[in-house]
């Protein structure tokens, strides 16, 4: 064999191989994102079923003593006033902490998915770029839980 024909097949095979390597990078990084949107639904869910324990213990509390109640309101307006500190800096909140990873995850992808080379087998085994999670209101776990006692 000359030695152009092994330099041909040298290079078609760091192509393949590099090939191989933005592809399983660009699958590992889709995964990531599922994985990370998996976890706010289970912290939303969490978070949900644990309202409706709380209300209960409220309720029956306040029919033993009404200086609870007091104690509650007064709790209750430093818990808003945190909330809206809290939502003046959405980096400092538990849930905002994982809509935050999920995004910058779909940065990573989003990123890899859109830079040449990789570009080229993004687009060759159909790698879209994903969309930023935001906050939304239409599931009822997603809303803010308003109680009314």
């Amino acid at each position: 064999m000359s030695m152009a024909t092994l330099v041909l097949i040298a290079l078609a095979a760091l192509l393949v191989f590099w090939a191989v390597g933005a592809y399983n990078r660009l699958v590992r990084l889709k995964n990531t994102i599922g994985n990370a949107f998996g976890q706010i639904d289970v912290q939303l869910k969490r978070r949900y079923d644990l309202i409706p324990n709380l209300v209960e213990a409220a309720r029956k509390y306040l029919q033993h003593e009404r200086a609870t109640l007091e104690a509650v309101t007064l709790a209750r307006n430093q818990a808003k006033s945190a909330s809206d500190v809290v939502r003046g800096k959405p980096a400092h909140a538990a849930v905002a902490f994982s809509r935050q990873a999920y995004n910058d995850a779909v940065l990573d992808y989003n990123n890899a998915q859109g830079q040449f080379p990789a570009l080229l087998i993004a687009s060759l085994f159909s790698f879209a770029p994903s969309a930023m999670l935001r906050a939304t209101q239409s599931d009822a776990e997603r809303d803010t839980v308003r109680i009314e006692l």
